[in-house]
């Protein structure tokens, strides 16, 4: 019986030994709920966690928020109609709704060795009801190690590096190579091309009653711009039919009341250029073309007016 305890224990160490070694190149990549996801956040993490700016400039404009962010707000775009110097960062991902953003995104402005200047902030108003779909679509995000971390502190797989060789395995390349990725290709914009008919974000149905708890993260964001010193533009986003989510008055209501701070900007973009129908892509989200418009109207009339003077 010791035999066999000693056998096993030295195959647990040398497990845990190769283990170690073959998901070192790895690093945090592993954490993430998927790969994109692990370029495009470990990306803004490195650099915000850096103190100096040697490396990789620090991005002057973040967009953080839901797909609404990540598929309506073109850098490139917001780039163009402003002052040569500044640099935007898209880090806004699907169905990373309130409480996954608490995890996901609020650390690296709460934490973070350095911060923007601005930070546009863009959600749909579903994201803030207690529903069934909203709490699906962002339970991927949420059981992620990455966020679990930032809940929870230590896990398992800080010690027992077995532990994350199932999560590594998208990553096995790595393990061979070492080789790192990149930055994310279009500064973090995930652009949508044509049209859908159907969401399920976006069908007719009654009207949701949004969650204090998941407004509570707009208001943590809020405190945060005033404590790091950003500008915070709370965007409510291009919707092709107001009457298919029903969410948007009482949206309008909470905003009212949340954002009384003078780092604090409301911007309703229900109805700007960019929001013809042939630019959206379904009811909440604008495609490939209307993002092009609406970014640079957005660049024109929003930052503008929030940006400190040129670097």
């Amino acid at each position: 019986m010791l035999r066999v305890v000693i056998v096993a224990g030295l195959l647990l160490v040398a497990g845990e030994a190769a283990s170690r070694v073959a998901l070192k190149p790895v690093g945090t990549l592993w954490e993430y709920w998927n790969p994109e996801a692990a370029v495009k956040f470990r990306w803004y993490r490195d650099v915000c966690e850096s103190s100096t700016a040697d490396d990789v400039h620090m991005p002057d404009i973040l967009v953080v928020g839901d797909s609404t962010a990540a598929r309506d707000f073109d850098p490139v775009e917001l780039e163009s109609q402003i002052a040569p110097g500044y640099e935007v960062y898209n880090l806004g991902w699907p169905a990373n709704f309130p409480m996954a953003f608490q995890s996901s995104t609020i650390p690296m402005l709460r934490d973070g060795q350095r911060v923007p200047s601005v930070v546009v902030a863009s959600f749909s108003p579903s994201a803030f009801a207690d529903d069934a779909t909203v709490h699906r679509f962002e339970a991927n995000i949420l059981h992620s190690a990455y966020c679990r971390r930032q809940r929870e502190g230590t896990l398992i797989q800080d010690f027992l590096w077995m532990t994350r060789i199932r999560p590594a395995l998208r990553w096995q390349k790595l393990w061979f190579s070492g080789k790192q990725p990149g930055p994310p290709p279009r500064k973090g914009f995930y652009p949508l091309d044509g049209h859908e008919e159907k969401s399920e974000l976006g069908g007719h149905r009654d009207e949701l009653r949004l969650s204090e708890n998941r407004l509570d993260v707009l208001r943590e964001l809020v405190e945060l711009s005033s404590e790091r010193n950003f500008q915070l533009v709370i965007v409510i986003p291009p919707i092709q039919n107001v009457d298919a989510i029903p969410e948007v008055t009482e949206f309008r209501r909470a905003l009212e009341t949340i954002c009384k701070t003078e780092n604090c900007h409301v911007v309703d973009c229900l109805n700007v250029e960019g929001g013809s129908q042939k630019y959206f892509w379904n009811v909440t989200h604008l495609n490939q073309d209307g993002a092009k418009v609406f970014s640079r109207w957005f660049s024109k009339n929003v930052l503008r007016d929030v940006l400190p003077p040129a670097p």
